[in-house]
């Protein structure tokens, strides 16, 4: 799969995780060796060697040159005034001109990019995030409660409520469409349906837009500027390409979600039916919505009758799915991702009907309550546990997420 690249400037309170310089290089440069040309010239050496050898075991790039690739970087290391440890700092920008920038393949999630990372604590500890919605009998939304109106049970055990989110605090969302051939002639409505359901979210909220086909395509990263989505949503083209939804499901909930504070949720637009898919499975998508905390709403368009060879009426071979019953696999998985997750999922067989579905899903973000609790009993073992919310209002309706399936790993706090 191809990767979104943005431009990213190298310098030492930017660099991301992936480091592309050997920041030692720089530190085992003595002060005698930094004013000393010939000394300086040596560790510039050093580090493009190490760069270059870093690179080139990763295949990312064509080893050729790049020796002198991270010699630009290691002159740009350092900020007028900004010493690090057993290094002189030198004024190297003014030598240089301007910055170094890099293709980085990554999501723009908008964030601010902190610096060089510190080191972690790892502790045994997890916090559940539950998104809930209460309504009365005749489906209206019920605002206004608190903390002390609900009761939570993971499998079977009551749990003490940590905190519930206020229903001001915004969401991040990931807006997903699919550009893949399935889109073909409709895409000028689906565009018009998503900016009408960009509008609909409230101020605060951030999103960003993805489209994929076998590709995943970072549009724009997490912004609250309605004109930028707008444009973004606009600037997205079909492909008449295959379509790579569990990859690009991953992908995003990896990129742009894995380490994101705050509420989290995205909005899928997709016939479901994945053809293109090479890393990962509908169970693999599904076990990674149980351990994460995102909220997934799914809005299956009705793609039935550009599923040849269906259309054409023909006899199918031995042995062959139809598309009626692929389409109909696809909408079980989707429903599956909406409930474990705590989002939902609709049917959009008429652009009209998209529409609605946009406007339900923004609704929803609106009214959902979050509720957060430490299991009695922390366990990583991968295991899946149950959740059931109740409400102290008589004839209340809760939906709520399922359960949620433990990491295996400990949390690393920075």
């Amino acid at each position: 799969m191809g990767m979104a690249h943005l431009k990213q400037i190298v310098h030492p309170s930017g660099m991301r995780s992936g480091h592309l310089l050997d920041l030692r290089s720089r530190r085992r440069m003595s002060a005698k060796s930094v004013s000393n040309p010939r000394g300086r010239a040596y560790g510039i050496f050093q580090a493009g060697f190490r760069f270059a050898r870093l690179r080139c075991r990763a295949r990312a790039v064509d080893c050729a040159g790049m020796c002198c690739v991270a010699s630009l970087v290691l002159t740009l290391a350092a900020e007028p005034g900004h010493n690090h440890p057993g290094t002189e700092c030198t004024d190297y920008a003014a030598i240089a001109g301007e910055p170094v920038s890099f293709d980085v393949p990554s999501c723009p999630t908008g964030l601010p990019q902190t610096g060089v990372p510190q080191q972690a604590i790892k502790v045994n500890v997890t916090l559940v995030t539950v998104p809930v919605i209460v309504s009365d009998k005749d489906g209206k939304y019920i605002p206004g409660l608190s903390a002390s109106d609900f009761h939570v049970y993971e499998d079977g055990m009551e749990q003490k409520i940590d905190r519930l989110v206020p229903l001001d605090e915004p969401f991040s969302v990931a807006l997903m469409l699919d550009r893949s051939g399935s889109t073909l002639f409709k895409l000028e409505e689906i565009q018009q349906a998503a900016i009408a359901f960009v509008e609909a979210l409230r101020p605060q909220d951030r999103v960003m837009v993805v489209s994929f086909d076998d590709t995943v395509h970072y549009t724009v990263g997490f912004t609250e500027n309605r004109t930028r989505l707008r444009d973004a949503i606009l600037r997205v083209q079909n492909s008449e390409r295959r379509t790579a939804l569990h990859d690009a499901l991953e992908r995003v909930q990896a990129d742009c979600f894995h380490d994101l504070p705050g509420r989290k949720a995205m909005v899928l637009f997709t016939d479901g039916v994945d053809n293109a898919s090479m890393r990962t499975s509908q169970s693999g998508t599904l076990a990674g919505i149980e351990r994460s905390d995102v909220v997934v709403y799914a809005i299956q368009h009705d793609t039935r009758e550009n599923g040849a060879p269906d259309r054409f009426r023909v006899p199918l071979p031995a042995g062959y799915e139809s598309f009626e019953s692929r389409f109909a696999r696809a909408g079980r998985y989707l429903r599956d991702l909406g409930s474990r997750s705590g989002g939902g999922m609709f049917q959009a067989e008429s652009i009209p009907r998209l529409k609605e579905a946009f406007g339900k899903v923004a609704e929803e973000l609106a009214r959902q309550y979050s509720l957060c609790y430490y299991p009695e009993k922390q366990a990583r073992d991968g295991t899946y546990h149950r959740i059931r919310v109740t409400v102290d209002r008589p004839g209340a309706k809760v939906r709520a997420r399922p359960g949620y399936r433990a990491s295996t790993q400990h949390l690393e706090i920075k």
